[in-house]
């Protein structure tokens, strides 16, 4: 008895004689793998990215959301079903050189740096002002890797001026407020997390 349960626990099946053989089990519903609408029921294939590798010549330095919406129209255009990323969770602002996908600071939210500024209102005149006042800040970005002490000094300060021109507009926005909602404290602890962070290492 000993030696079938740890033959099974090994995935060799215990009746499978010298041939061996892996054994089968058969997985219950709520612990199969979730596909989506239209991809269990045909076969079909798609293409997967680590987002922050995509190069364009607009993003800064790192592949950002607007990228990966390109990358998917190419993708559906050439048949494909899918577009896998890797994980988007948030790292660490105050500390850019922890770039670690697979260990992130919370796994609730996204990483900001994959915010295409560009797409964002006032985010075009943000970009141009700093390539004007601080053109040093772009220099690290056309790398063959991604440079996150580099991608970190650029977009933080775009993120707060695209912010600071946007913020007495906010308190109406109504996706803005829906956003903040359903953070709740979380948000407002992730965030805290965050400037606290920032001050401790200034």
């Amino acid at each position: 008895a000993a030696q079938s349960g740890l033959l099974s626990a090994l995935q060799v099946d215990p009746e499978g004689g010298e041939e061996g053989g892996f054994a089968r089990e058969e997985q219950k519903p709520s612990l199969a793998c979730a596909l989506p609408e239209g991809l269990a029921s045909s076969r079909s294939w798609g293409v997967t990215c680590q987002l922050y590798s995509l190069r364009s010549e607009r993003n800064l330095g790192i592949g950002d959301f607007e990228d990966l919406a390109r990358l998917a129209e190419v993708a559906a255009q050439t048949g494909a079903s899918f577009v896998g990323v890797n994980p988007l969770h948030a790292l660490f602002l105050a500390d850019a050189g922890r770039y670690s996908p697979y260990s992130p600071s919370t796994r609730r939210f996204i990483n900001p740096f994959y915010l295409a500024i560009d797409t964002i209102e006032g985010g075009e005149a943000a970009i141009a002002a700093l390539r004007t006042e601080k053109p040093d800040l772009f220099e690290g970005l056309d790398g063959e890797l991604v440079d996150y002490p580099a991608v970190a000094a650029a977009k933080v300060p775009l993120l707060r001026e695209v912010y600071a021109s946007a913020k007495d507009g906010l308190t109406s926005d109504e996706s803005f407020r829906a956003f903040t909602e359903k953070g709740g404290d979380a948000l407002r602890g992730f965030a805290l997390f965050e400037a606290i962070s920032e001050a401790m290492r200034a």
